[in-house]
């Protein structure tokens, strides 16, 4: 928004907040007349954008029009009505409404609870927790007499709101046997007020009983009842498996009315898998490692007490940004958290606050003050005191402080990617000297892994045009883990006359036992330029066949598995398979019937690419679009592929509209008609059709199909 000042001669045009925008929008709003309001009403309020004018305009409406209207507007048969529910946050916006307007918005609510579509009680059940305290009376009323409902939406509804507003003991002792059948390992848990599990029920109701567990550990909290609160959490599904999710939401319960205990042994059991908080004190633990790092390369060691107040450090965030952190593996923190290479760190960071024109006493004043907040709040949020300054370094600059090659080659050799890269840079700009090229002979001769793919970009910088000659005969030594890295810029750099031996000596290696290895390779033969052609196709299609064989192979392990990972690290490995798939589909040699036969291939990587590519030809053939919805019906494709599909233009989709219209039959599988409802004003049929048949469909018996045509309905 846009809004132009004039002050005398002067005019400014100037930037305005949204959110002001919707303000001033509201406070318009306000001035409206009776009709003219109900019209405006009539005509905005169901769409998103307008959500927050219609609930600002209630909060500053003096005599509560907005929430009259809202409520006159709504309507109990019509799914797509959403009056009450906007409603009900104008009370929760609102500082002074009547009793009387809170409890009519709560009874239109109650009302929705009945609905037989499920995400219409659930949204009415959420939306009346704000007010649950204030109608109480005539909530719990309401809700006690939909306790046994044939819905299980309702009962789930009907009982959250019963323990939200004022449960009696009978609501607390329902409480208790349900939180013993309550499984704290699987989110969402479904069916757990009948014996019989459903699958009828919206997504939207993981957070209904998420609060339900909170209200009703509150409420026996308040009736005093701790030891049965612990015996609750000793059970042996609480204690070996709880999900985050689950912990998260009971813990603050917990924490706040005493039980630290409880929360400490979810904490201590699961350590940085669940919890938050040590996963913080992790990060914490990194950055204490980059503050001593960054303290000793200044070579500064002052021990004074810290003096300095401020709760942001800018210096120390230059630091981090230059060595680009955050583009570093989640696991790599534990490589600092445990000081690996240690000494290697301080030489980094060393070249790095010279390369960014950092003051070093400066900084260790910065770093000092930062390391002693960390240690003594542990509440504190390390990006907040910590934040990342962007920062351009002159790697160049580094040359002045004569930093010692062997700790920069012990850099470039260390796990942590960011230490890795930033060692590199500075060994790439002359930080080595004359020692470059006998750091990057032995890293080719020894290295392996990522370490490599760094060998490669530092090579091109030592050996030039002859990098190409250098890489070839080092991989004509030995394939190792990550060898790929570089296979990559060997076919980039060969000359003319070594192209036909270098491209043959790279199709064989597509059969060496490594998944990553050959997969790397493939995928460099696919940027090849002048491209393969067809000479090579008897070689990639045994090479094909050799990978339909051997599924996976893990490089750093030597091991074999039929699925995407290794048995040992559990790591998804590079899937050769679908690369070469991929050469020989640039080349023109794979037709539509082989790629609609690698569908049904056992690796799913082959499986996505076969059907991407599928796709991409349906947008030019309708009849590819029919054959793929063959193949969604007969299950050689999942359900959600319908999702992909529908994707393509309406020119391309809308010849198959009569086959797309036999998926919402009601002898089609459930999930595959609620993918097609979810899919039905994609461009399928036209819009008025569209909007028909779900008009239709949120009657239709099937609570989730009926669930999905509401939301359909809503959308815009």
């Amino acid at each position: 928004m846009i809004e132009v000042l004039t002050a005398g001669h002067l005019t400014a045009a100037t930037f305005v907040h949204p959110a002001l925008g919707e303000f001033g929008a509201a406070r318009y709003v306000n001035g409206f007349s009776d009709d003219e309001l109900k019209a405006w009403l009539v005509s905005c309020c169901r769409q998103p954008k307008w959500y927050q004018v219609v609930v600002l305009a209630a909060s500053i409406d003096s005599h509560d029009r907005v929430i009259n209207l809202l409520l006159q507007l709504s309507s109990d048969k019509d799914p797509k009505s959403i009056e009450a529910k906007i409603a009900a946050a104008c009370v929760a916006e609102s500082l002074s409404l009547s009793s009387e307007t809170q409890e009519r918005v709560a009874f239109a609510l109650l009302q929705r609870l009945k609905s037989e579509i499920p995400i219409v009680c659930i949204e009415s059940a959420l939306s009346l927790l704000p007010v649950a305290r204030i109608a109480s009376t005539l909530i719990a009323k309401v809700a006690n007499e939909l306790l046994e409902s044939d819905q299980e939406w309702t009962r789930l509804a009907a009982r959250c709101l019963r323990l939200a507003s004022r449960p009696n003991n009978s609501d607390i002792n329902w409480f208790k046997d349900w939180f013993v059948n309550y499984d704290p390992g699987t989110s969402p848990v479904m069916g757990r007020l009948s014996q019989v599990s459903s699958s009828d029920m919206p997504e939207e109701s993981t957070e209904l009983q998420h609060l339900m567990l909170e209200f009703g550990l509150a409420a026996m909290i308040e009736q005093r009842e701790s030891t049965e609160v612990r015996a609750l959490f000793s059970t042996d599904a609480w204690r070996d498996h709880a999900s985050h999710a689950i912990v998260s939401r009971v813990s603050d319960v917990l924490e706040s009315s005493g039980f630290n205990d409880i929360v400490k042994g979810f904490y201590d059991k699961y350590e940085d898998l669940l919890d938050v908080k040590a996963q913080q004190q992790g990060w914490k633990n990194e950055y204490i490692t980059m503050l001593d790092a960054m303290i000793a390369a200044t070579g500064i060691q002052d021990q004074s007490p810290v003096a300095d107040q401020r709760d942001t450090f800018i210096l120390p965030g230059k630091v981090v940004s230059a060595i680009c952190l955050g583009q570093s593996m989640a696991s790599d923190a534990q490589y600092f958290r445990r000081r690996v290479g240690f000494e290697a760190i301080v030489e980094v960071f060393r070249g790095v606050i010279h390369a960014c024109g950092i003051d070093a006493t400066e900084l260790a004043t910065e770093a000092r003050s930062a390391r002693s907040i960390l240690l003594e709040d542990r509440l504190v949020s390390v990006t907040s005191i910590i934040p990342w300054i962007p920062c351009n370094p002159d790697w160049e600059l580094a040359l002045k402080c004569k930093l010692d090659p062997i700790l920069l080659e012990q850099g470039l050799r260390h796990p942590h990617w960011s230490i890795a890269v930033t060692a590199t840079k500075l060994l790439a700009d002359g930080a080595a000297g004359e020692s470059l090229k006998d750091i990057a002979d032995r890293i080719l001769d020894d290295g392996v892994g990522f370490t490599l793919r760094l060998a490669a970009y530092l090579s091109q910088n030592v050996y030039g045009k002859n990098v190409g000659t250098v890489l070839w005969a080092k991989l004509r030594e030995r394939i190792v883990f990550g060898s790929e890295n570089l296979v990559e810029v060997l076919l980039t750099s060969m000359t003319d006359d070594q192209r036909p031996q270098v491209l043959a000596d790279a199709v064989a290696w597509l059969t060496q036992p490594k998944s990553r290895f050959a997969a790397g390779v493939a995928k460099a033969l696919g940027k090849v330029n002048p491209s393969l052609d067809r000479a090579f196709e008897s070689q990639l299609r045994s090479a094909l066949d050799y990978w339909t064989e051997q599924v996976t192979w893990c490089d750093e392990h030597a091991q074999r598995s039929d699925s995407e990972s290794c048995p040992t690290c559990n790591l998804v490995q590079s899937c050769a398979k679908v690369e070469i798939v991929k050469v020989l589909d640039s080349m023109g040699a794979i037709d539509l019937q082989e790629m609609l036969n690698l569908l049904s291939d056992r690796q799913k990587p082959v499986v996505r690419e076969a059907k991407k590519r599928l796709i991409e030809l349906a947008s030019e053939d309708a009849t590819i679009v029919e054959l793929l919805l063959e193949k969604i019906v007969d299950r050689t494709l999942s359900h959600e592929s319908l999702d992909d599909l529908s994707q393509l233009s309406e020119s391309a989709l809308r010849p198959c509209h009569e086959q797309f219209s036999s998926l919402l039959a009601h002898d089609v599988e459930v999930g595959l008609r609620v993918r097609a409802v979810a899919n039905l004003r994609r461009g399928w049929v036209s819009s008025e059709i569209a909007s028909s048949l779900l008009e239709t469909l949120t009657s239709d018996p099937n609570a989730e199909v009926r669930t999905q045509a509401t939301r359909s309905l809503r959308q815009p």
